[in-house]
C-alpha cells in the first residue's frame, strides 16, 4: 500500500509540482486582477498624549506646526481602500517620548488604523512632530486698580481697591518676561455713588500694550474692583512769605498758581474744611532784590480727611513780588498848596510859582501820578512878617507814596494896608480863591492894584473891616 503510494506521488513529480506553482500563480492572477492592491496617502490630526510630563519637568512645549496634522501612505486591496478614510486613523504623539536631536526636540508619531487594520500596510519612515520647548515659569503681580470715565458733575472716584489683589500667572518664560504690570479697570461714567462690578484682570507689557495670554494660565478668571465716589470742593491756597527784602525794595504781594484745588472727600469732611494754608517759612524773601519764585508740595497742607482730585495737581508756584522804591521829583503849583493859620491883617505869597518835592514809590505808581493833582498845605502858625522856611505837608496815599526827606517852601508875610480889600482888580485875573482861613488867594495875571505878585499866589489874612464888610 505504502509503495503504491509512494508511486502515486512520485509518478511524473516534476509534472506535478509544475501544476501546482502554476495553479498558484493563476490564483494569484485571478486574484490581483480581481481585487488588486493599492497605495494612498491619508491625513489626520495629531493627538497629543501625556502634556502633564513636560510640565512636571518645570518645561513648556509647543508643536512648530499648529496645524497639528500629519500625512501618511498606506497600502491595502482596493476592496478595503475604497472604505477607508481619514478618520479611520489615528496618530499620536506621546509627550513621554520626547527626544532631542542635534538641538531639535522631536516626538515620534505613532500612526493606526482604527479599522482593517490587519489589512492595512504603512509605507515610509517613522514621522516625528518637531516642538519648541522652554523653560516653565510662574510669577505673580499685583493687580493695579484702575477707572475709566467721568464721574457726574462735582463728585470724583475716591478709593478704588480690587480683591483680590495677587494674580499668578504661568507660562513659557518668555511670554511671562513679557509682563510689566497687571489692571483691572471699572467704568465710573455718571457714577455719583459707590459701584461694584466683577472683572477679567488684563496684563499689559511695559509699552502699555496688552500680552497675548493665549500661552498664559492664571489662578483666577475674574476679580471683584469697587470704587467710592468723593464729594468735590475747591480750597483757596494761602501763604504769607518770611523774612524781609532788602533796603531799598518792598514786597508788593503774593501770587499763587493755580489759588484753587479741587479737593475731594465726604461730605462732613468737606464741611470741615478750610483754606490750604502753607507754612510761611516755605517762602522766604529775607534779602530779596527781586522776585522770589518756588514751587511747594501742598499734600502735607491739606486738611484731615481729604484728598486732591488730581493727583498729579499737588505743585503750585508761589511767587513774591519784589519791587524797588524809587524817587521822583514834582514841580507843584503853588495854587496847590494851601497857606493855613496865618494871622489876621497878614497876607502871604510864596517865593516861588511852583515848589518841588520829592517822592518815593513803587515805578508804577509814581509813573500814574501827576503834579497838578498833587494838594497840600502849609502851616504859618505864629509866623511874623518876613520870608519864613516852611514845612510842605502833602495830602498822598500813605500806602503808595512816601516823602523824601522834608519838602520846603518859602513863604513871605507882609501887614496888609487899608486898602487892600478894594483893590479893583482890571486885569486878566482869573485866580482870585477864598483862602483857607478866611483871606483871599490872587492868582496869576496883572492887576490894577499896589500887590503885584509875579505870578505866585498871594495869601491875604482878612483885616476886622472886611470882616465887618463880609457880614
Amino acid at each position: 500500500m505504502l509503495k503504491k503510494l509512494t508511486k502515486l506521488v512520485t509518478n511524473n513529480f516534476g509534472l506535478k509540482v509544475a501544476a501546482l506553482f502554476f495553479s498558484v500563480v493563476l490564483w494569484l492572477v485571478v486574484v490581483n486582477i480581481d481585487d488588486p492592491t493599492q497605495a494612498k496617502n491619508f491625513t489626520t490630526s495629531i493627538t497629543i498624549t501625556n502634556s502633564d510630563y513636560m510640565t512636571q519637568q518645570g518645561k513648556y512645549f509647543e508643536a512648530k506646526d499648529s496645524n497639528l496634522q500629519v500625512t501618511f501612505k498606506v497600502s491595502t486591496v482596493r476592496s478595503v481602500m475604497k472604505n477607508l478614510s481619514n478618520t479611520d486613523f489615528r496618530a499620536v504623539a506621546d509627550m513621554e517620548n520626547v527626544e532631542q536631536v542635534d538641538g531639535v526636540y522631536r516626538v515620534p508619531i505613532e500612526i493606526t488604523a482604527t479599522r482593517y487594520a490587519s489589512a492595512v500596510n504603512f509605507q515610509g519612515k517613522t514621522q516625528y512632530m518637531e516642538v519648541n520647548v522652554e523653560d516653565l515659569m510662574l510669577s505673580q503681580f499685583s493687580i493695579k486698580a484702575k477707572t475709566v470715565g467721568d464721574t457726574a458733575e462735582n463728585y470724583a472716584v475716591g478709593d478704588v481697591r480690587v480683591s483680590p489683589n495677587i494674580l499668578k500667572v504661568t507660562g513659557p518664560e518668555s511670554v511671562v518676561n513679557q509682563i510689566d504690570h497687571v489692571e483691572a479697570t471699572i467704568d465710573v461714567t455718571g457714577a455719583s455713588a459707590d459701584l461694584t462690578d466683577s472683572v477679567v484682570p488684563v496684563v499689559y507689557n511695559a509699552n502699555g500694550e496688552a500680552v497675548d495670554t493665549s500661552k498664559l494660565n492664571f489662578n483666577i478668571d475674574k476679580v471683584t474692583i469697587s470704587a467710592t465716589i468723593l464729594n468735590i470742593r475747591n480750597l483757596s491756597v494761602e501763604i504769607e512769605p518770611s523774612g524781609t527784602v532788602a533796603d531799598g525794595f518792598v514786597c508788593t504781594g503774593v501770587t499763587i498758581n493755580p489759588n484753587k484745588i479741587a479737593i475731594k472727600g465726604t461730605p462732613e469732611a468737606l464741611n470741615a474744611a478750610g483754606s490750604i494754608v502753607i507754612p510761611s517759612d516755605q517762602l522766604d524773601i529775607s534779602d530779596a532784590t527781586g522776585n522770589v519764585v518756588k514751587t511747594i508740595n501742598i499734600s502735607s497742607y491739606l486738611p484731615d480727611d481729604v484728598e486732591v482730585v488730581d493727583a498729579d495737581n499737588l505743585n503750585v508756584e508761589v511767587t513774591a513780588v519784589v519791587e524797588q522804591i524809587v524817587s521822583e521829583s514834582y514841580s507843584i503849583p503853588v495854587e496847590n498848596i494851601a497857606i493855613q493859620n496865618l494871622k489876621e491883617g497878614y497876607e502871604a505869597v510864596f517865593a516861588e510859582s511852583t515848589v518841588t518835592i520829592t517822592l518815593k514809590g513803587l515805578r508804577n505808581d509814581l509813573d500814574k501820578l501827576m503834579a497838578d493833582s498833587i494838594k497840600g498845605n502849609v502851616n504859618a502858625a505864629g509866623l511874623a512878617e518876613g520870608n519864613h522856611t516852611v514845612t510842605v505837608t502833602l495830602e498822598l496815599d500813605d500806602s503808595l507814596y512816601s516823602v523824601n526827606g522834608t519838602q520846603s517852601a518859602v513863604i513871605t508875610i507882609t501887614k496888609k494896608t487899608e486898602d487892600t480889600s478894594d483893590t479893583t482888580n482890571t486885569g486878566n485875573d482869573n485866580g482870585t480863591h477864598t483862602g483857607s482861613n478866611g483871606g483871599t488867594e490872587t492868582g496869576t495875571g496883572s492887576t490894577n492894584g499896589n500887590n503885584t505878585n509875579n505870578g505866585c499866589l498871594l495869601y491875604t489874612s482878612p483885616s476886622p473891616r472886611d470882616t465887618e464888610r463880609s457880614r
